[in-house]
């Protein structure tokens, strides 16, 4: 198994594949062609004594390169052999940082419902051309006087067309 290097995380891949570090045991790093290379941990529990993934964060020329993840792996595995449950850690971490964003889901989901609930003004049903639907309905076979007494247009079926057509022959 070889070390994760600077070369890898920056080539260019055509499916996504993980490739896991020789020298620190569970650390790993997510190649895909859509995404950043992101690095991962794998661990066991030592409370819980169930395997985790901890996902430490994205490759990012100079500051965050191979180097600087390996030592943030080696950290968190520390952590983890000390007795810590990062797990429930990063849990808490994202409560008190939703928590200090001053909104709940349950403020999110009770505007989405109050929005949801909000009665839309109705307006008339218009066509394609803009015409009112209903008031075509209304006409029905009825033809249409554009210029007083004219009869330019004819309305057939669902289509305006013009009074001299051929179109008539059906009505």
């Amino acid at each position: 198994m070889p070390n994760i290097t600077e070369k890898i995380c920056r080539a260019q891949v055509k499916q996504r594949r993980k490739i896991y570090d020789a020298s620190c045991a569970g650390f790993y790093v997510s190649l895909s062609p859509t995404a950043p290379p992101t690095f991962s941990i794998k661990y066991t529990c030592p409370i819980t004594k169930k395997r985790g993934t901890h996902r430490l964060g994205v490759y990012q020329m100079p500051e965050h390169d191979v180097a600087f993840w390996r030592k943030e792996a080696w950290k968190l595995k520390l952590r983890i052999a000390n007795g810590e449950d990062v797990a429930q850690t990063a849990r808490q971490v994202r409560r008190l940082q939703a928590q200090q964003a001053g909104i709940t889901v349950g403020e999110i989901i009770d505007k989405r419902i109050a929005w949801i609930s909000e009665e839309v003004p109705s307006l008339p049903r218009r066509d394609l051309i803009g015409v009112d639907v209903e008031l075509l309905g209304k006409l029905s076979q009825r033809s249409i006087a554009l210029h007083g007494g004219e009869r330019h247009l004819r309305l057939e079926g669902r289509c305006v067309v013009p009074a001299c057509s051929s179109a008539h022959c059906r009505s």
